[in-house]
C-alpha cells in the first residue's frame, strides 16, 4: 500500500513511492555513507582496501594491500605501490623511474633474474647525488656484491667488499684485492720462489747436462711448480724468470760453465768461458745466474739446466744449503 502525506497546514499531498534504483548521488549529502551501510563480505582492519570480489554476495571484500602483481599491459603514472611484484617484461615510451621512500627499498626480480636489459641501444642508467648509486647486497652476510657474467652457473665477474677490502673474483676464487691504502694484491697470480736445499756433488764436468732440482719451495701461490724442477704456465702470458746456480769443484781444465733457461717456446743460455793463462783457477767456485722474460702458452713448462765442460772428469758440484739462496729459481706472470 502507499503512504499519504500532509503538509504543516493539513493539506493532503500527492502520494510518492521511491522507486527502485532511483536515488542519485545528488540526493545523498556528503560524508553520509558509512562502512556499515556497505554490503561487504567481512569487517575491515586499518590499512586494508576495498577490493572487488565476484564470489561475495555484495561483490566487495576488505583485503590487505600486500603484493601487487602487474601482468599484461599496465600503465602506471605517478603511482605508489607497496611491495609490487613485476612479472614479465617492463616497457616504457620514454623513461622507467622506480623510487623508494626514505628507508625503503626497490627490489626487481624473482630471486633468479634480478634485472634484464636487451642489447642494442638499451641502457641501464643509475644516477643520483649520493656516493652509493648501486648497492647489491647478500642478505646473509651483508657484503656488497656487483656481478656477474655467468656460464652454466659459473660467475666470471664479481666485485664485493668484505671488511675494508675490495675484492674482484672469478667464481669463488678472489683474483684481486685492494685495501684502504690503495695497495693491490693478486693472491692467485702465478708466482714461485724455490731454492736448492742440498748439494748435488760430482754431477757434471764433461758436458753432462743436469736439470737443477729446487727442493726447498718457499712459496707457490697458484700451485704451478712441481717435482722440484718444473714450472708449468697456468695461462698464456709473459713470465719473468730469475735463477742462479752456485757451483764448486770446477778444475782449471774446464772450458765452459753454462746455465740454461729451458722453456717450451724458447730457451736462454748464460755462458761463462773459463780459459785462463795461468795455473790459478778463479772459477773453482762461484755462481752463474740471470733474468729473462719468456713467452709461455698455457701448459708450457720451464726448467733450469747446468753443465760444466772440458774437465775430463765429472767432479763439479751444484751447491745447495738449507735456508740459503745460493741456488734458486723465481717465476712470476707479468703480462
Amino acid at each position: 500500500m502507499g503512504w499519504t502525506f500532509y503538509n504543516s497546514s493539513g493539506q493532503r499531498l500527492s502520494a510518492r513511492i521511491i522507486a527502485d534504483d532511483s536515488i542519485t548521488t545528488a540526493k545523498i549529502a556528503d560524508d553520509n555513507v558509512t562502512e556499515a551501510k556497505l554490503d561487504v563480505s567481512n569487517s575491515p582492519t586499518n590499512g586494508q582496501f576495498l577490493q572487488a570480489q565476484s564470489g561475495e554476495g555484495g561483490g566487495l571484500t576488505w583485503a590487505d594491500a600486500g603484493d601487487v602483481t602487474l601482468t599484461g599491459t599496465q600503465t602506471l603514472t605517478n603511482k605508489t605501490l607497496t611491495s609490487p611484484v613485476i612479472a614479465g617484461n617492463v616497457t616504457h615510451a620514454s623513461h622507467l623511474n622506480l623510487y623508494a621512500a626514505s628507508g625503503s627499498d626497490v627490489n626487481i626480480g624473482d630471486g633468479t633474474t634480478i634485472l634484464s636489459v636487451d642489447g642494442g641501444d638499451d641502457r641501464v642508467n643509475i644516477t643520483g647525488t649520493e656516493d652509493t648509486l648501486l648497492n647489491l647486497t647478500d642478505a646473509t652476510t651483508w657484503t656488497t656484491l656487483i656481478g656477474g657474467l655467468t656460464d652454466g652457473g659459473q660467475a666470471y665477474s664479481v666485485i664485493n667488499t668484505v671488511g675494508s677490502f675490495l675484492r674482484i673474483s672469478a667464481g669463488s676464487a678472489t683474483g684481486i684485492i685492494i685495501d684502504t691504502t690503495g695497495a693491490v694484491s693478486k693472491p692467485l697470480q702465478p708466482c714461485v720462489m724455490a731454492r736448492k736445499n742440498a748439494s748435488t756433488n760430482n754431477s757434471t764436468g764433461n758436458g753432462e747436462l743436469l736439470t737443477v732440482d729446487f727442493t726447498g719451495e718457499i712459496f707457490d701461490q697458484n700451485s704451478d711448480f712441481a717435482s722440484d724442477t718444473t714450472f708449468t704456465a697456468p695461462v698464456t702470458g709473459k713470465y719473468l724468470v730469475s735463477a742462479s746456480v752456485r757451483y764448486a769443484g770446477v778444475t782449471a781444465a774446464a772450458s765452459n760453465i753454462d746455465m740454461l733457461f729451458v722453456a717450451s717456446n724458447r730457451s736462454g743460455r748464460l755462458a761463462m768461458p773459463t780459459e785462463v793463462s795461468s795455473d790459478v783457477n778463479p772459477f773453482a767456485e762461484g755462481a752463474i745466474g740471470g733474468t729473462i722474460i719468456v713467452d709461455m702458452d698455457a701448459s708450457d713448462t720451464l726448467t733450469i739446466t747446468f753443465t760444466v765442460s772440458g774437465m775430463g772428469a765429472t767432479t763439479a758440484d751444484i751447491v745447495g744449503l738449507t735456508g740459503s739462496n745460493d741456488t734458486y729459481l723465481s717465476v712470476v706472470l707479468v703480462a
